[in-house]
This record gives structure tokens, sequence and C-alpha cells, in this order.
């Protein structure tokens, strides 16, 4: 569940620059971003920095944030290929941003899957299994999987039990939890995965998995910026760090952008642990340049 306490940050003293890339941001367009940050406000938390989607790259860049990935999701049938339109646009005019698109079950997946990477270019797919209401397993969803695979191209996908809220369309026990992801990863196994919130509610099973499947990544969003209890310390990160990427989530947060790399900074990790996170494992993944 969504804390309803925020633990303090200091966030008095700058972030030094250094290169970032942060793989998990959310620009959405301006219709549904009013209406997800309603539904925050109501069923989750305040945002604090919130814009819709063609405010959200000035806003990195202004904070020393060279490129990101950024991501939408389909809520209900229907809204994939526009979602897709949207995000291909978006990167035309961004070319700092590595854009994904995404699928819903209920459509004709392998259709709106070859389109979003073939026709208009995106770089992978996300999925959210939270709202979107289906497990990642749903075999539905194999055609995207395959064409991803067949280009080495990434899903992303909220798959951990946290944070759950019952305004969700189902259970998030039903739809949720990393053990539902290990068929696709073993089906799959070509497919690079990236993982939000380092699993977050499933912090042990995580690293089982990564120690398993060679192509599996998380990032760090909400997590290391000591939001939700329980999030793991500086060791579990030194022992997985080749493996971790830094991400934010943003614009859909309670708290400043920057605490979440003061946090990691806070760990004193070291240089070549820090750039991992904040840019190289990323650019592994994602490429250094569109």
């Amino acid at each position: 569940m969504c804390p309803t306490a925020i633990e303090p940050v200091e966030l008095s003293a700058p972030v030094p620059p250094r290169p970032t890339f942060d793989v998990h941001v959310h620009p959405w367009p301006p219709r549904l971003y009013r209406a997800i940050e309603s539904w925050f406000g109501t069923h989750a938390w305040a945002i604090e920095q919130g814009m819709p989607g063609e405010e959200v790259a000035a806003f990195l860049a202004a904070r020393g944030v060279s490129r990101h990935v950024a991501m939408v999701y389909a809520h209900k049938a229907g809204l994939a290929d526009s979602l897709n339109d949207w995000m291909a646009a978006y990167a035309r005019t961004h070319p700092e941003a590595v854009a994904l698109g995404t699928v819903h079950p209920a459509d004709d997946v392998r259709a709106v899957a070859r389109r979003a990477l073939d026709e208009l270019g995106l770089r992978g797919l996300k999925l959210h299994t939270h709202v979107m209401g289906f497990p990642p397993d749903d075999p539905r969803l194999f055609p995207a999987y395959e064409l991803l695979a067949s280009r080495r191209l990434p899903l992303v996908v909220h798959a951990g039990t946290e944070p759950a809220s019952p305004a969700y369309p189902r259970p998030c026990h039903e739809v949720s939890g990393l053990a539902r992801l290990v068929p696709v990863l073993e089906r799959f196994p070509e497919m690079p995965c990236v993982v939000p919130h380092l699993g977050a509610g499933e912090y042990e099973l995580a690293a089982a998995l990564l120690a398993r499947f060679a192509a599996l990544r998380l990032d760090t969003a909400m997590v290391l910026a000591r939001y939700f209890p329980g999030a793991p310390g500086r060791d579990w990160v030194l022992r997985h760090h080749r493996r971790i990427m830094y991400g934010t989530d943003f614009p859909i947060l309670p708290y400043d952008y920057d605490r979440e790399r003061r946090c990691i900074l806070d760990l004193e990790l070291g240089r070549d642990v820090e750039d991992a996170l904040f840019w190289r494992n990323a650019v592994e993944l994602f490429g250094d340049r569109r």
C-alpha cells in the first residue's frame, strides 16, 4: 500500500553534475495527465511537480538529465494505438527520449505491437499490471513478446506487488507478483525485460530472478528514494548494481525530483557504481543515441 507518511530527506545540497539517464518517465498527453493527477490525488498521493507531457523533457533537461525513457500504458481497450501515435510524435520532438509503446490484451495485440515497433519506430513496450488489470503471463500478450524478442527490444512491466491500491480494477495480488513474470522470462529468454521499483514488495525474489535470467533488469523508481517501507539497503544495491538502472516515475511523484538522486548518492556506493546506475547500465540496454 502507499505510505501515509514520507521519510524526511535532506535535499539542500545540490546534486553534483554527472551523466544521467532516467529510465522511468511518463510524459502523458495533457487530457490523460489531468485524469491521472486526479486519480492519484484521491487514491494514492498528491503529485508535487506534476506536468503534462510537453513540459516533461524541458524539466528533465533543466535538472541535468540528458536521456530518458518515455512510457505510457493503456488502461482500457482501444487506447493503445492513439497513445503510441502520441509517443511517436513525442520522440520526433525530443530525440533524447527513448520512446516506448504499449498494448492492451483486449485489442489485436500483434497488430498494435507491430505497428508500434515497425511503423512508428517505438523502442519497446510498457505494461502496468495493476492499472491495466491483467497479469504479465496472460497468453494474449505473447504475440507482443514474440515481436520484442525477435527484435531484442525491451519490455518494461510493473510486475511487483506494490504499491497496491483497492482503487485498481482488480486486486493487485490477482494480476501481479514476480512469480507471474517467470513463465514470460522462461518462454522469451531473448527479450530484455525491466521491472520498475526494484520489484517493490518482492525484493528477495527480484534478486533471485536476476541470478536466473540474464535479460532481466530493475529500475530504482521510488524505492531508493525511501518512499516505500522496507527498501533494500546499500549492500543489496552493491551486489546487484550491474543490473539496476536509475528511474524515477516522474512526474507522478509525491516529492521533489532530486530526492531519488540524493538518496542514491547518500548510500556512498562509489563513483563507478554510481556511474553504472545513473548512466552506463541504461546505455547498455537502450543505446547511447536514438
